[in-house]
């Protein structure tokens, strides 16, 4: 169906549910600015209407028409989800008019929720260059690192011990003498490694995380469509691996997290970070020959849904290799079987197939 078509069927009908349901429809549809209009005019209907009507803003790439629009609202919005959906129209639709704004409206918000759509749609801006040198200095202070395309704002980095050796082990166990986990250092010129350890709370840990940032990474971007961050992992479960307790603090098991993270984690992601530049040269052909061995490594599924989607957002790996075009055509592949492809990924892949 097309957006007319669509418009029509909404103009016949009162019923909120109904006029909902009919805008998510044009969820993979390009967008048709000659429409902008209306869809704003329905943010002013009732809630489900104008949640449904923000969510296809998201999509457009018109910031003339939508930016100052999308300010005003987010100023007077007293609903806090509905004030991040909003904040999310601007990463397409902003400008630095939208990065100034919104770091501004950060210090002011108390809402975790909000502060953490800023940070999403702040990266945005920034991958899309859309953020001046002074707001990328005051970006990275909030996010408590440089690091291209790595959110450490989620992964507490800001608070991580910086090293610049590979010691890392004798600065993790005096770390987790003291119930923590939170390290960067060094492991090669282009990759740092970030290790931390998730906590529910002082005595459980969550997660044991070891994560590879890739400090010279930069990215593309089509018009509708920019990547998300970019990095390599490994992360474990706590209690899958060892015996389940009331109390499960790091300086009782820092033994056995040391162990862990050098019997397994460590080598596996060296593992990843091998295949992936391997996987940046390779000829299609030998990649063909050793997909599931290649695949599995690199993301421990065979899930389309996964592949399709990793290979995606590291899809720069491949500027240097004369085979990129087939495979993109292999990833778009991926995506039609996994049946969540959409105009936004089509256009971007294919604008990739002609950039070099």
């Amino acid at each position: 169906m097309k957006y007319e078509e669509i418009f029509k069927q909404i103009n016949s009908t009162k019923d909120k549910y109904k006029i909902s349901n009919l805008i998510w429809e044009l969820l993979k549809i390009e967008p048709d600015e000659n429409y902008i209009q209306k869809l704003i005019e329905l943010t002013y209907k009732q809630r489900e209407i104008k949640t449904s009507a923000i969510t296809i803003l998201q999509k457009f790439n018109s910031p003339e028409k939508i930016e100052d629009f999308v300010i005003s609202r987010i100023e007077i919005e007293k609903d806090k989800v509905i004030c991040c959906n909003f904040i999310k129209i601007l990463g397409l639709n902003g400008t630095v008019k939208s990065s100034n704004f919104l770091l501004d409206f950060y210090k002011i918000t108390k809402s975790k929720d909000v502060k953490g759509t800023i940070i999403h749609t702040l990266e945005t801006l920034y991958i899309r260059n859309r953020i001046d040198i002074q707001n990328t200095d005051k970006l990275t202070k909030i996010i408590g690192n440089s690091y291209p395309f790595f959110q450490g704002y989620w992964k507490e980095l800001k608070k991580s011990k910086k090293n610049n050796t590979q010691n890392w082990k004798t600065v993790a166990i005096e770390q987790l003498s003291s119930n923590n986990l939170n390290l960067v250092f060094k492991y090669d010129s282009d990759i740092d490694f970030h290790l931390q350890i998730e906590k529910m709370n002082s005595n459980f840990i969550r997660y044991i995380n070891l994560t590879a940032i890739f400090k010279k990474y930069k990215s593309s971007y089509s018009k509708y469509y920019t990547p998300q961050q970019f990095y390599l992992s490994e992360n474990r479960l706590f209690d899958s691996l060892f015996d389940r307790t009331k109390e499960m603090r790091p300086d009782i098991f820092k033994d056995s997290i040391i162990n862990l993270i050098e019997a397994e984690l460590m080598p596996k992601l060296e593992s990843k970070i091998s295949q992936w530049k391997t996987l940046q040269t390779m000829p299609f052909e030998d990649f063909e020959k050793k997909q599931t061995s290649i695949i599995n490594t690199l993301y421990d599924t065979n899930w389309d849904w996964v592949i399709a989607h990793q290979m995606t957002q590291s899809i720069d790996m491949f500027n240097d290799n004369p085979d990129k075009n087939l495979y993109i055509d292999f990833i778009k592949e991926k995506w039609s079987a996994s049946d969540k492809e959409n105009f936004q990924i089509n256009d971007y892949l294919d604008e990739q197939k002609n950039s070099k």
